[in-house]
C-alpha cells in the first residue's frame, strides 16, 4: 500500500487530524504486522524466537523476505523521475507459519484534498470573529496534484529494489515505465540497461508510438497489383 503513516502525519501537521480516517488498505496492513510482530520487541518473528516445537529445522531465513515483482519508472509533470514497486512480504506468525502479504507502491503517499469555510470561533457569538476552519478533508488517489513520491530515479535506488527480485531473475520481475497526466497506460520494458540508462522521453515515444505490420497476403496483393 501507498505510505498512509505519511499520509496521516501531513494530516497531523497542518492541524486537520479530526477529519483523519484510516483506509481499508491501512488497515489491512496493520492486522498483517499484528500477527508477524513480536509485541515485547516489536521486531518480527524470527525461527529463534518460536518455541522449539514450532520450529522447523533446517530453514534458516531472515524475515521478512521482501520480493519486489514490479518496477515502475515514472516521469512527473515537473520532468522530475522516481521509482515505485510492487510485490510481497512473507513473514512469520508466532506459531512458526509463514504468512504472505502484498504491497502496492510503499514510495508514494497522498496530501489531503481540504475544503475550508470561514466561521465564527462562537457560533452562539454573532460578535465573535471569523476564522477560516477545514471542514473536509479526503483523499484522492487518481490526482496527480495530491500524489508524493519519495524514492527518486537514480541507478542507486533502482538497484537496491532491482536486488530484491525473486531467485535474483531478470524473468520475475516487470519493469515499466509511465509518463504522469498521460492518456497512455504504462508500458513494460523489457531490456534492464535501457530502462535504468535511457532517456525517459525516447524510452517513452519508442513505446508508445503504433508499429504498424502489414498483412502478408495483403502486402503480396500490393506488390501484386504492380504487375503488367
Amino acid at each position: 500500500m501507498p505510505d498512509f503513516k505519511k499520509t496521516e502525519q501531513v494530516y497531523v501537521d497542518q492541524g486537520i487530524s479530526n477529519h483523519w480516517k484510516k483506509p481499508l488498505e491501512m488497515l489491512d496492513d496493520e492486522l498483517f504486522e499484528a500477527k508477524v510482530l513480536n509485541p515485547d520487541t516489536n521486531t518480527y518473528y524470527q525461527v529463534v524466537d518460536l518455541d522449539v516445537a514450532h520450529r522447523k529445522f533446517g530453514v534458516e531465513k531472515k524475515y521478512p523476505i521482501r520480493e519486489v515483482l514490479q518496477i515502475i519508472r515514472i516521469k512527473r509533470v515537473d520532468g522530475t523521475e522516481w521509482l515505485k514497486s510492487r510485490g510481497s512480504i512473507t513473514d512469520l506468525d508466532k506459531a512458526g507459519n509463514e504468512v504472505g502479504h502484498s504491497f502496492t507502491d510503499p514510495e508514494l503517499f497522498y496530501k489531503p484534498l481540504t475544503r475550508h469555510e470561514f466561521k465564527r470561533k462562537d457560533p452562539k457569538n454573532e460578535y465573535s470573529p471569523m476564522e477560516r476552519v477545514c471542514v473536509e478533508a479526503g483523499l484522492n488517489p487518481h490526482n496527480y496534484n495530491y500524489t508524493e513520491y519519495t524514492l527518486s530515479f537514480n541507478k542507486e535506488n533502482f538497484d537496491k529494489l532491482y536486488e530484491q527480485r525473486p531467485l535474483k531473475s531478470a524473468y520475475s520481475v516487470s519493469l515499466s515505465i509511465y509518463a504522469e497526466a498521460s492518456s497512455e497506460a504504462p508500458r513494460q520494458i523489457t531490456n534492464v540497461e535501457q530502462f535504468t540508462n535511457r532517456p525517459f522521453d525516447d524510452l517513452w515515444l519508442e513505446a508508445i508510438t503504433p508499429k504498424y505490420k502489414l498483412d502478408r497476403n495483403y502486402s503480396d496483393s500490393l506488390e501484386a497489383s504492380h504487375i503488367g
